[in-house]
C-alpha cells in the first residue's frame, strides 16, 4: 500500500464519527460491515435536518412541503446517477431490499403467469428468492429453479443455469455478489442467457455496492436493488427498475393517479424524506473522495469506486496471503475458508470472507474476538441459501471497506491465529 492510499483512507475515516471506538466508548475495529456499514457523518447531518425541517407531507402549497418535494426529487436524481440510470424516474424507493425485492415480485406475478419460471442460483440473499417461492406456492407461477454452486468456491455452475433456462422462463435473479462469501457473479453472462430467452434480469446489488461500481446499463439489466444502509447511508434501500420491466408491471399500489413511470406506481404510501436526503450526502461523498466536483458528478463516483475497488483487492490479498509480518487466513492452522481463495481469481470475488474454525464453534470465537480483540466478528446464519446448499448452518464473516486500514487487517489475522491455536473442545 502507498503512502497516498494510507492519507485517503486516514482523510476517509475523519468522516465517520464512531471508526475506532463505540458509543460507550471501548476501542473496536468493525468489520461487521457485511450486515451494515458505519455511517458517514454529512449522511447523519442529512437525515437529521430533513426529518426536523422537512416533515410536512407533499403536496402542500408552502415552504415545509416544497422543501420536502424538492429534497425527494434531488434525491431521486443522485441515486440516479449513482445508478447510471438514464432517468431518475426509474428510481423508487423502498423500506428494504427485502420489501423492494418483494414488490418486483408481485408486480411481475402475471408477466411470468403459472406457465412460466424463474431461475435463480443457491448464492441468493433469501429475500431475492423468496418473493417467487411465494409466487410458487400460491400457484401464482409454475416454478422457481435455483442453479447450483461450487462446493469450494461457491462459483455458479453456469451450465446449470443455462440447463434450468427454457422458453418458459420470464425472469433470471442474481446477486452481483454473494453476502455470504463475496464471490461475484458473471452478470454479464446472466445477461446474454436473459436476451436469447427473452427474459427480464433482476440484480441484488446490496453487497456489491460499497465495493464496486454501480452502471445498470453495462449490461442493461432490468431491476437493480441497493440498501443504503451497507453504503455508508440510511436505513432504506433503493432499485432502479428499467422502463422494460415497468411495461411488464402490475404492482399492488394505492394511487388512483399513479404514472406507469413514476415513484408512487411502484411505492406504497407517503416516501421518507430524510433517506432521500440523507442518501444523497452518500452520493455526494462518492462523488468527490478522490477530488473535489463540488457536487453530484459520475466521473467522481467513477474515479473513486475505481480506487475503492482496487485497495480493497491490496486489503482481500492481504487477508488471504499475510504479509512479512502476520500470516494469511489460507495459511492458519484450522480456519476453513467459505469461497474464492486463489489471488489469480480476486477479480472473482469482494472483500467478504466467511470461515469457520475446526478446533472452536463460531458462538465461542465471536465472543473471543470481541472480549479479548475488541473486532467485531459475526457468526452464525447470514440468511443465504448457500447455507442450505452447502451444509453450513453458521460461519463467521468479515467484510472490509473503504475505511478499514491495513493495520485493522493484520489486527484480525493475529487475533485469528490465536483463536485457530486454542486446544480443541471435544
Amino acid at each position: 500500500m502507498n503512502s497516498d492510499d494510507m492519507n485517503r483512507v486516514a482523510e476517509i475515516r475523519r468522516h465517520f464519527p464512531n471508526i475506532d471506538r463505540d458509543i460507550s466508548g471501548k476501542e473496536r475495529i468493525f468489520l461487521d460491515n457485511g450486515a451494515g456499514s458505519l455511517v458517514l457523518r454529512e449522511a447523519a447531518d442529512a437525515e437529521y435536518f430533513a426529518r426536523i425541517n422537512a416533515s410536512a407531507n407533499v403536496d402542500g402549497h408552502y415552504y415545509e412541503s416544497e422543501l420536502n418535494e424538492k429534497i425527494i426529487k434531488e434525491g431521486r436524481e443522485a441515486l440516479a446517477t449513482l445508478f447510471n440510470s438514464p432517468s431518475s424516474d426509474n428510481i423508487f424507493q423502498g423500506e428494504s431490499a427485502s420489501i423492494l425485492s418483494f414488490l418486483l415480485g408481485i408486480a411481475l406475478r402475471n408477466y411470468i403467469g403459472k406457465d412460466g419460471n424463474v431461475v435463480s442460483t443457491y448464492n441468493e440473499h433469501y429475500s431475492s428468492v423468496a418473493p417467487y417461492m411465494f409466487l410458487k406456492k400460491n400457484g401464482y407461477i409454475k416454478d422457481l429453479r435455483l442453479a447450483k454452486i461450487d462446493s469450494e468456491t461457491s462459483e455458479i455452475d453456469l451450465e446449470h443455469v443455462k440447463q434450468l433456462v427454457d422458453r418458459n422462463t420470464k425472469l433470471i435473479v442474481a446477486t452481483a455478489e454473494s453476502n455470504l462469501t463475496g464471490t461475484k457473479t458473471p452478470v454479464n453472462e446472466l445477461k446474454k442467457l436473459a436476451d436469447e430467452n427473452d427474459a427480464l434480469l433482476i440484480i441484488d446489488g446490496v453487497h456489491y455496492a460499497p465495493q464496486d461500481l454501480i452502471n445498470v446499463e453495462k449490461p442493461a439489466v432490468d431491476a437493480f436493488i441497493v440498501s443504503m444502509y451497507k453504503l455508508f447511508g440510511p436505513r432504506g434501500s433503493f432499485a432502479y427498475v428499467s422502463d422494460n420491466l415497468l411495461r411488464q408491471a402490475d404492482p399492488y399500489n394505492i394511487d388512483p393517479f399513479t404514472n406507469r413511470f413514476k415513484g408512487s406506481f411502484m411505492e406504497l404510501g407517503t416516501r421518507d424524506q430524510a433517506i432521500f436526503n440523507s442518501s444523497l450526502e452518500v452520493v455526494k461523498f462518492l462523488s468527490n473522495l478522490i477530488e473535489n466536483h463540488g457536487g453530484i458528478s459520475r466521473s467522481g463516483i467513477e474515479q473513486s469506486l475505481t480506487w475503492n475497488k482496487s485497495y480493497l483487492a491490496e486489503l482481500s490479498r492481504l487477508i488471504l496471503e499475510g504479509d512479512d509480518e502476520t500470516p494469511g487466513l489460507k495459511n492458519i492452522e484450522n480456519v476453513r475458508i467459505l469461497g474464492i481463495t486463489d489471488i489469480k481469481e480476486l477479480h472473482k470475488r469482494g472483500s467478504t470472507f466467511s470461515f469457520n474454525f475446526k478446533n472452536i464453534d463460531d458462538s465461542k470465537a465471536e465472543r473471543i474476538y470481541w472480549e479479548k480483540f475488541g473486532i467485531t466478528v459475526v457468526g452464525g446464519n447470514h440468511f443465504n441459501v448457500a447455507h442450505d446448499f452447502l451444509s453450513r448452518k453458521s460461519v463467521l464473516r468479515v467484510t472490509f471497506l473503504m475505511y478499514n486500514t491495513k493495520e485493522e487487517a493484520r489486527k484480525f489475522l493475529k487475533a485469528t491465529e490465536y483463536i485457530a491455536s486454542i486446544e480443541r473442545e471435544d
